[in-house]
C-alpha cells in the first residue's frame, strides 16, 4: 500500500479513517531500533485493514532486513543509528503530516520517550525466554544472542534512537 495515497484528497482512504494513527509513528520508531532497513516510503510493507463502514487500520509487515542485514556476529551497538534519509516512513507523505499536529510538543516527546522505555525494558525482561523460541535450524549461537542482546539494549545506542527519530 502506498501510504502516501492517503495524504491524497482524490482518496476515499483519508488520513482521518485511520484509526490506530500512533502506529505510524510507534512502527518508524521500532524499525530505528531494530535498523530494518527495507521499510521506507518507497516499500512501506503495510497492509491496509478496513474496519467497519468508514476506518482503516494499518498494520506492519516484513521484518526481513532488521539489523541492518547484518550478521547478528557483526552487530555493535557503537555504530549507534544508521536509517538516513527515505529510509523509514517517517518520510512519507502520511507520517510527516500527523506528526506535524505534535512532534515537537513537550507532551508528545515525553510520550515517545516513555513509550520507547517501556517498550526496551518489557523487551530485555523477556528477551532471554523469546530467543529460547527461536527454531534451532535457525543456526544461532551463544555469540549471536549475546551480540544481538548487546545491540538491543545498549543504553547510548537506545538514547540515539530517540534523537534520531525526532
Amino acid at each position: 500500500m502506498e501510504l502516501n495515497s492517503l495524504t491524497e484528497p482524490k482518496e476515499n482512504t483519508g488520513i482521518d479513517r485511520i484509526e490506530n494513527e500512533e502506529d505510524i509513528w510507534k512502527i518508524p520508531l521500532f524499525d530505528i531500533w531494530v535498523e530494518n532497513d527495507d521499510r521506507k516510503p518507497s516499500n512501506p510493507n503495510m497492509l491496509r485493514k478496513q474496519v467497519g463502514y468508514d476506518s482503516i487500520k494499518l498494520y506492519a509487515l516484513d521484518h526481513a532486513f532488521c539489523f541492518n542485514s547484518l550478521k547478528y556476529t557483526d552487530l555493535n551497538p557503537i555504530f549507534g543509528v544508521t536509517q538516513g534519509f527515505n529510509d523509514n516512513i517517517l518520510y512519507t507523505d502520511l507520517a510527516k503530516y500527523l506528526l506535524s499536529k505534535n512532534k515537537y510538543s513537550t507532551d508528545f516527546v515525553q510520550k515517545v520517550t516513555s513509550f520507547f522505555q517501556e517498550k526496551i525494558s518489557l523487551s530485555k525482561t523477556h528477551f532471554e525466554s523469546l530467543w529460547s523460541f527461536l527454531p534451532a535450524e535457525f543456526g544461532l549461537q551463544e555469540e549471536d544472542r549475546k551480540k544481538m542482546y548487546n545491540f538491543l539494549f545498549y543504553q547510548n545506542r537506545n538514547e540515539e534512537v530517540i534523537r534520531h527519530f525526532f
